[in-house]
């Protein structure tokens, strides 16, 4: 096969589709709306206000559920309103909405998770970030009946205390309080800023609490007689094996009913959430047909929906949330990050850890052979180096070139499951490379300076298909929408989360494919390549 060896002469354009990978149909759920069961004390004085009446007037839409008062965040109560199910807003839940990365759950919300996320036997462990906006009495945390181990999880602030109980299952069926903890860590130490709480059960289904890795020290395992009688109805209790797991709210608080658990919860959370870990996996907030690991949710808004509203960007650029509380700024080419100031144009460009470049590389195309070269110098040991190949459903064709834990992963796909290759040793930091990835049909080889990255039998795709069909643009040194990478990537965890992806940091001297090669003393194009958060390297 010939490389033709262009320095970007031909004009490259790049043209990524921005779809929405939303489920377009919503889980309604047919529930009978109750009047709350007596008043609701607030620790802040509350302000009636009216929002509208969705008891007399308009029906909520699309699922959305009529409460007839709602305390908002700053502690006044708006009369009838609806509470709209994960993915609508607005008055009556009419407007359609992408589902926020990073939720805020307000009067009546909760966000919940299969409960096959944990494991049926064994230690586990659930943790959250929590950055609450108003303490009310009992508010819940978590809450998760896990079924096949005759075991029930209780999350909760009260009276300014974080408070962990699990309780165990008679043989009768009835659960009753085996164990109670109660963190050190009062709720005025971490008001006003993100919080990380785990529960879990360690060997022996010994309970634990940790608030910010602060351990909780009383430890009951002898029911006091202030719990005698403390259990939940079993009733209450689908006989389902995987019941899901609730944070930060529960059905039963968002319809005023009884909460399944006897003198358990009686508020949700208000207030925003973060990262959320089950077993050390991170999970999507998200409920959609190809994005998510949420099953249900109600009452959820953008936490970082303000926060982009004073940004400092400079010359046109984007501001782009990455967290809750900070941004990014996405800089045309030309500009200095952070705040894409007027800048040399880059001789050998840096990527700084939101940067890439995209260039048509193998979009619509479709063949048998592919060449890649890379030139780079890593200053981090985990980032996308290479990736083209794009699909709605995230499956596909797809090439891969990543840098995980100091090792090269490259990986294809040819529609037929994903191959991959790995290297033996760990790559040198601050040192340059040259990669070398060669297809030829279903057989495919990786060197590394020069040195092969594993024997020639470990070296074919899966299937029988040969050709690699692209549809999308060769992004180089990173990629700005996860949720358009394959869900089939080995080591994707590592690599993607729903919050972004683990871009390349470092420099990059050139990059060859079947058609050109990006010559880094030619590389001052602006229209007709698309290049974010360029610095010089040096």
């Amino acid at each position: 096969m010939e490389l033709r060896v262009w320095c970007l002469v031909v004009a490259m354009t790049l043209k990524f589709t921005e779809g929405t990978t939303e489920d377009d149909t919503a889980l309604t759920m047919e529930i009978a709306i109750e009047t709350p069961q007596g008043p609701r004390t607030e620790e802040v004085a509350a302000l009636a206000t009216d929002l509208g009446d969705c008891q007399s007037g308009e029906a909520c839409q699309n699922g959305g559920q009529c409460r007839p008062s709602t305390t908002q965040e700053d502690g006044k109560i708006a009369k009838a309103v609806c509470v709209c199910p994960l993915g609508y807003s607005g008055s009556r839940c009419t407007e359609k909405e992408t589902q926020p990365r990073f939720p805020e759950l307000l009067d009546g919300g909760y966000i919940a998770f299969g409960g096959y996320l944990l494991p049926d036997f064994g230690p586990l462990s659930m943790r959250l970030q929590i950055k609450p906006k108003l303490l009310r009495p009992r508010t819940l945390l978590l809450f998760h009946v896990a079924t096949a181990r005759g075991l029930a999880f209780h999350l909760e602030v009260n009276d300014g205390n974080f408070k962990f109980r699990v309780y165990n299952q008679s043989k009768s069926g009835h659960f009753h309080l085996s164990q109670y903890l109660e963190s050190p860590v009062k709720f005025e130490e971490i008001r006003g800023r993100f919080t990380d709480i785990e529960v879990g059960l360690r060997l022996g289904d010994q309970a634990y609490l940790l608030v910010d890795d602060r351990e909780a020290k009383r430890h009951l395992d002898v029911i006091p007689e202030l719990f005698e009688g403390f259990g939940i109805d079993t009733v209450e209790v689908p006989s389902i094996s995987k019941q899901p797991i609730y944070i930060g709210g529960h059905p039963s608080l968002l319809l005023r009913n009884q909460f399944p658990l006897v003198e358990g919860a009686a508020n949700n959370l208000i207030g925003c959430l973060g990262d959320i870990h089950f077993n050390g996996e991170l999970v999507d907030p998200r409920r959609g047909a190809f994005v998510g690991d949420a099953i249900d949710g109600y009452g959820i808004v953008d936490c970082a929906r303000k926060v982009c509203e004073n940004n400092l960007c400079e010359n046109h650029a984007t501001c782009k949330p990455v967290s809750p509380t900070n941004y990014v700024c996405l800089c045309p080419l030309g500009t200095q990050p952070p705040w894409c100031q007027q800048a040399l144009m880059p001789v050998i460009p840096e990527f700084v850890g939101n940067s890439y470049i995209g260039l048509r590389g193998f979009a619509d195309t479709s063949w048998t052979d592919t060449l890649l070269e890379v030139i780079f110098y890593a200053k981090n040991p985990t980032g996308l180096l290479i990736y083209s190949g794009f699909s709605f459903d995230r499956r596909g064709d797809f090439i891969c070139v990543a840098l995980v834990d100091g090792f090269i992963a490259v990986s294809f796909d040819l529609g037929t499951g994903p191959s991959f290759q790995k290297s033996s040793q760990n790559i040198s930091m601050a040192t340059w490379h040259h990669l070398q990835v060669k297809r030829i049909g279903r057989s495919f080889n990786v060197l590394i300076d020069d040195e092969a990255v594993s024997k020639p039998t470990e070296s074919f795709t899966h299937g029988n298909f040969v050709q690699l069909t692209i549809t999308d643009n060769l992004l180089i040194g990173g990629h700005p929408e996860p949720d358009h990478v394959s869900a089939l990537l080995p080591d994707r965890r590592k690599i993607v989360s729903y919050k972004g992806t683990r871009h390349f940091i470092g420099c990059i001297q050139s990059v060859c494919d079947d058609f050109c090669c990006i010559c880094s003393h030619l590389i001052g194009l602006s229209s007709e390549i698309f290049i974010q958060l360029f610095a010089l390297c040096v």
